[in-house]
């Protein structure tokens, strides 16, 4: 609710009074800074918030932000180190590892805007970039962002190998589009490039063809991956969070920001073919713009 009434003051449309009683309402409790909380949740979430306030030459909430700053640059370092030794111990990850809800694809974007130059973010690419790697498991080479759990976080029986996701919310999408954003401010620690051109070359691996144009799926299984076709028959829901818009945002961003005007061009077509499909779209009351 604050965020509505931080755009709503921005946009003239409400007043920075009434954006202001949000504000202090948000931060009203505990705000948690510890290993749990993410973009969604706790400090970075404040940060977020903060940062969106103080958008221009305002000078809001600019002591407040200096504070939770410093818990933002500490806890991206305590969640990069221990990912990177979850990586080295050969265990899988969770989306609460990476993702853009609560992982580092996150903290990362909020490091983007905020700590740039920090070395928080560059060990969070360093991990992302390890991430990258694939790895064999008992004869099988999966992607190195392979999850242990199903697509709800859960343990289930018809997910016993766990699951590789495309989207953007929870997905590798996430990571390649902080990594591609990162490159194109000239951000870049070692394998950056390598890591972005190995999941372009997996989501071009996985890519559908049909009649309104290319598709993803949300997720493959073990077993799809062993057969190279997924199970799902054509394109869901045109949403940000797992369908096209989501990952052709993030394949658009890898070509612009490696120079691959191809790649570039022909995510962007499929979002305009996306978006002037009809059975797509009923599937989707209400298209979250990412772009």
């Amino acid at each position: 609710m604050a965020l509505l009434h931080i755009e709503r003051a921005l946009i003239g449309r409400g007043t920075w009074r009434e954006a202001h009683l949000w504000v202090t309402k948000a931060v009203a409790g505990r705000v948690s800074a510890t290993d749990t909380s993410g973009l969604y949740l706790g400090a970075p979430a404040v940060a977020f918030m903060l940062d969106a306030a103080a958008t221009g030459a305002s000078g809001r909430y600019q002591e407040a932000l200096a504070d939770v700053d410093g818990h933002v640059v500490a806890l991206s370092h305590r969640r990069a180190e221990a990912a990177l030794a979850r990586i080295k111990a050969g265990e899988f990850p969770g989306f609460r590892e990476y993702d853009v809800f609560f992982g580092l694809s996150g903290l990362g974007a909020l490091l983007l805007r905020r700590a740039s130059d920090s070395s928080a973010m560059e060990r969070v690419l360093d991990y992302l970039v390890a991430l990258a790697r694939p790895r064999q498991v008992d004869g099988d080479v999966l992607p190195g962002w392979w999850v242990g759990h199903d697509p709800h976080r859960r343990i289930s029986a018809s997910y016993q190998e766990g699951h590789g996701n495309f989207g953007l919310a929870h997905g590798i999408t996430g990571p390649l589009a902080l990594l591609s954003q990162a490159m194109r401010r000239g951000i870049i620690v070692d394998g950056q490039h390598e890591a972005i051109i190995t999941i372009c070359e997996w989501l071009d691996s996985w890519q559908q063809e049909g009649a309104a144009g290319p598709w993803w799926p949300e997720w493959i299984t073990l077993a799809e991956l062993r057969t190279g076709q997924p199970h799902q028959s054509g394109p869901a829901r045109p949403s940000w969070c797992y369908g096209t818009p989501g990952i052709a945002r993030a394949g658009q961003l890898a070509g612009i920001a490696t120079g691959d005007a191809h790649r570039q061009r022909m995510y962007e077509q499929a979002l305009i073919r996306c978006l002037d499909d009809p059975e797509q779209l009923v599937l989707q009351r209400q298209l979250v713009v990412v772009w």
